[in-house]
């Protein structure tokens, strides 16, 4: 009589939430999936798909420094972006947003804003110490000198009904004079979010909303049309008890938000919020990654009482569509890490570059599709590529299999596994359900004392009518790591088992 195993065989599991049981970097332990993400199909189970590929050439090349931004003007269909301080349109250089005092602490990203303006839209562009307009038409690029526009300002715009806002870091909330004219501010249109005493981070809009991030708070403001002073007025009651940790991990898409946050009682956790009702979106595990980030307040700084801020040069953030999936990344160079989070499926991954460093690319955005091509989704390459700064195409791995040129691998770590009990199993053979592509191979280890030591690989041949591995021994627990490293396009379903379960 079969084994009840063999009659109903089991499945190794190959997609669990992101788990790691430390903070430590790099991860050695514990479940994840590396350069992939998982999709649920109609039978509710998950296929791992391998992550987007990299262009081998840039569809932009800029000169080689720190990538400041990406922004698609559709208009005019043109790509504008930043390196260091200046400002490209394509490939073409513009001009350089000039800061209006050198700053003490200057963050490398920028921020953008399409406007309104007469005869022909224009598009803002800030730092914390700079801010231009750019007419994308004429292709020419004009500082903001009015004096009413403060010297320091937070990270972020918000347009709202034809003014413009930003935030110093006391708080305090400016506005444009007239109806959708960046040149001129008013220094009448003054607002402060000051329910706290906590200092300002970023001002970003959502929906018809402006959304003020502070360190410990987050409060909501509105177009109240007063007459005099600023047009804005606070929601009632719409004060959120998060901040924002730092204001280059804000990401929007769909008009949901986005960012890392903090107060003055936990640690940073992620923090989504639509419709204005915000939702904690990390787990455990991605608290205890972002517990190395660490908040430093630097007196004397920009705006003479303190500057938030949290490895200005270092942390990234990104979000895109692609095939049906929802991505928020957070890079932390320094600390050599990229975390996605996939916002339909609800579940976090890790994306690296071939070496196991952060993924090289950020500032993502999309050019549209025209009569004549398709969408385009693009990055600008952080440092560490060989030309950082420039502007490269990502797409699935049917186009790009690989980054520029260079494979990179996809990592399946899985839970440790004892098939609910402690008596030894007799692993007679692991079948695979996968694309059956030639030249698409994968590799197979094991590990039976906690992620310590792993056997060797074993190589499979996903090309097969029906790939599998035998005679994979004796185990109380184990896990396995499956590794896709070709030149192909790569997507696995389940690992079934031909399992005997003997006596303790």
């Amino acid at each position: 009589m079969p084994a009840q195993t063999v009659a109903m065989p089991q499945r190794w599991p190959l997609v669990q939430q992101f788990y790691t049981r430390s903070s430590d970097i790099p991860i050695t332990k514990d479940a994840r999936l590396v350069n992939a993400f998982a999709e649920k199909d109609s039978e509710n189970e998950y296929w791992v798909n391998k992550r987007v590929g990299i262009s081998p050439t840039p569809q932009f090349t800029l000169p080689n420094g720190q990538a400041g931004g990406v922004y698609y003007y559709s208009s005019n269909n043109q790509v504008i972006s930043v390196v260091g301080q200046d400002v490209y349109i394509n490939s073409s250089f513009v001009g350089t947003v000039v800061n209006f005092v050198p700053p003490t602490v200057l963050t490398p990203q920028f921020f953008f804003e399409t406007i309104n303006s007469s005869p022909t839209q224009t598009v803002v562009i800030k730092n914390t110490s700079g801010a231009a307009i750019l007419d994308p038409t004429a292709q020419t690029l004009t500082q903001i000198t009015d004096p009413n526009f403060p010297d320091f300002t937070c990270p972020g715009w918000a347009y709202l009904d034809g003014t413009l806002y930003v935030m110093d870091f006391s708080g305090g909330i400016h506005g444009t004079l007239g109806f959708n004219d960046a040149s001129v501010w008013d220094p009448l249109s003054l607002i402060f979010a000051s329910s706290k005493g906590d200092l300002g981070v970023a001002l970003f809009t959502q929906l018809t909303f402006v959304v003020a991030f502070k360190q410990w708070t987050t409060q909501i403001f509105y177009d109240a049309f007063n007459p005099t002073g600023s047009p804005l007025g606070q929601v009632p009651e719409a004060q959120i008890p998060y901040g924002c940790l730092h204001a280059n991990s804000i990401q929007k898409i769909d008009e949901i938000l986005f960012w890392i946050s903090s107060n003055q009682t936990i640690s940073p956790q992620v923090i989504m919020m639509e419709n204005l009702a915000p939702k904690i979106i990390s787990t455990p595990s991605i608290d205890r990654m972002l517990d190395n980030l660490q908040i430093n307040i630097l007196p004397g700084g920009p705006h003479r009482i303190g500057f938030p801020t949290v490895n200005d040069n270092t942390l990234y953030s990104f979000s895109f569509k692609h095939q049906g999936h929802r991505f928020y990344g957070i890079t932390h160079t320094s600390l050599n890490f990229t975390l996605v989070y996939d916002i339909d499926q609800k579940l976090w991954y890790q994306w690296t570059d071939a070496n196991g460093n952060y993924w090289p690319m950020s500032n993502c955005s999309y050019i549209a599709p025209t009569p004549t091509s398709k969408g385009l989704h693009i990055a600008q390459a952080l440092p560490g590529t060989s030309l950082p700064g420039s502007i490269y195409l990502i797409d699935a791995d049917t186009v790009f299999p690989n980054d520029m040129g260079v494979l990179f691998p996809v990592d399946i770590y899985t839970p440790n596994f004892t098939a609910g009990t402690d008596r030894r199993k007799v692993l007679n053979a692991l079948y695979f359900t996968s694309d059956q592509t030639p030249g698409s191979q994968m590799q197979a280890r094991y590990s039976d004392n906690d992620y310590k030591d792993w056997s060797n690989f074993r190589t499979v041949d996903l090309n097969d009518n029906k790939p599998f591995i035998d005679q994979e021994g004796t185990f109380t627990k184990r896990a396995y790591h499956l590794r896709h490293r070709c030149n192909t396009r790569f997507r696995i379903k389940t690992a079934g088992m031909q399992l005997d379960i003997g006596s303790l």
